[in-house]
């Protein structure tokens, strides 16, 4: 028996057009909005599901998107995903035709009530304060990214209070996944505004991949991770020292690690863990081990255990001058020995080591990657040798890859 168009279950149909937006022909889906009622719905649906703009391009894109929201206000629910970013451009960024900030305040944020995702991308924004304005109008988000974004005016969020709105107390109640990556986001000014509008955030992803050497802004990072708590499965973050080449800032980077570590007690539920070890690029070649791995074995060895439901852990670390400056092999032993108790953590199954290899380059005074083969086979055979443990364990999977 013939079937026709309008008999097809809407599950079909969905599948039928996200087909038409994966095949890479726009006039496919122009097409369907031309056919009928049905089609043009769905098709609107994919078409204006995803948007990207960058913002400092010619072409108008972002004004155009604009004056359509605000000309139709029924293509508003149908964006899920939006992407704000800021082309690099070969001549000056900073020509007045080139910023971003127009343009996220033209934008009608109360018309995305759909809107699940949204990601900044080299972008600045007047303030923090305009960033909890548009989050404050998104009801349905679940999904914050912000990779090199600035905020000029950072202490102007301490005075910030949330919209009185009908939306202001759903602010961040969806949650999922947070990613702050480079730029010049400050943690403390981030959580301050966080903290004015929820007691918990249901996140289940954390990536928070920024610079600092300030004790407050990882006891900010850790206030974060303590709002998430048993909702967390996976967090990916910096880990910084204070000074490379002096012993007498081991208290401090050892401060650092404790106020981080001390976030990550009530994230009971975490199954992946991403340490990624950074360094100040000082001026001196003394390749002076960090505080990092001992404050990840005294954390993994408390009581009660903090992680049970664990499964995967990702180390970037650093090897200087031929001396694994990240970790000792006592300490590599010590890791070994926690991951590989199975009544602490029965689900552990991968370790996966990242290690960047770097010469002390005394004419320029500064830390230079190392990409001889020589010296990859010795890091190879250093770090090879410190978690041999940890190899040789056959429920245990370890994964060494060294890099430049």
């Amino acid at each position: 028996m013939p079937v026709s168009f309008s008999d097809l279950s809407d599950e079909i149909v969905e599948k039928i057009f996200e087909h038409f937006s994966a095949d890479g022909h726009p006039m496919s889906l122009r097409a369907c909005t031309l056919t009928c009622h049905r089609m043009s719905f769905y098709a609107r649906a994919v078409k204006f599901g995803s948007i990207t703009i960058h913002c400092n391009d010619e072409n108008g894109l972002a004004d155009r998107f604009t004056a359509l929201l605000k000309s139709n206000s029924a293509m508003g629910p149908l964006v899920q995903n939006l992407v704000l970013q800021k082309r690099r451009l070969p001549y000056n960024d900073d020509h007045p035709d080139h910023q971003v900030r127009p343009v996220v305040s033209q934008i009608p944020w109360h018309l995305l009530v759909n809107l699940r995702s949204i990601t900044f991308t080299f972008v600045q924004l007047d303030g923090a304060e305009v960033f909890y304005d548009i989050m404050d109008a998104l009801p349905s988000l679940t999904d914050i990214t912000c990779t090199d974004v600035v905020w000029p005016n950072d202490t102007a969020i301490m005075q910030v209070q949330p919209s009185s709105g009908p939306l202001a107390s759903r602010t961040f109640e969806r949650l999922e996944r947070l990613c702050i990556q480079d730029g010049d986001v400050s943690p403390a000014t981030f959580m301050a505004g966080l903290q004015q509008r929820r007691d918990a955030v249901p996140l289940r992803s954390v990536t928070l991949h920024v610079d600092t050497d300030r004790l407050d802004d990882y006891r900010a990072w850790a206030d974060l991770l303590r709002m998430a708590g048993a909702t967390l499965t996976r967090a990916s973050l910096y880990t910084r020292e204070a000074v490379v080449g002096s012993r007498a800032a081991a208290p401090e980077s050892g401060r650092f690690h404790e106020a981080l570590f001390d976030g990550l007690k009530p994230c009971s539920m975490l199954r992946e863990l991403t340490l990624i070890h950074r360094f100040r690029d000082d001026d001196s070649s003394e390749a002076t081990g960090g505080t990092l791995f001992e404050a990840l074995c005294d954390h993994l060895d408390s009581s009660p255990v903090p992680h049970p439901n664990l499964e995967t852990m990702r180390l970037h670390m650093y090897d200087r001058n031929g001396a694994m400056v990240s970790v000792t092999p006592a300490l590599a032993a010590r890791l070994a020995r926690a991951l590989k108790d199975g009544s602490r953590y029965p689900a552990f199954r991968r370790l996966q080591i990242l290690v960047t290899v770097q010469i002390w380059m005394g004419y320029w005074k500064t830390w230079m990657n190392d990409s001889s083969e020589e010296g990859f086979r010795m890091a190879e055979e250093r770090w090879g040798r410190a978690f041999e443990a940890v190899a040789a364990a056959p429920h245990l999977k370890l994964r060494l890859e060294i890099t430049d």
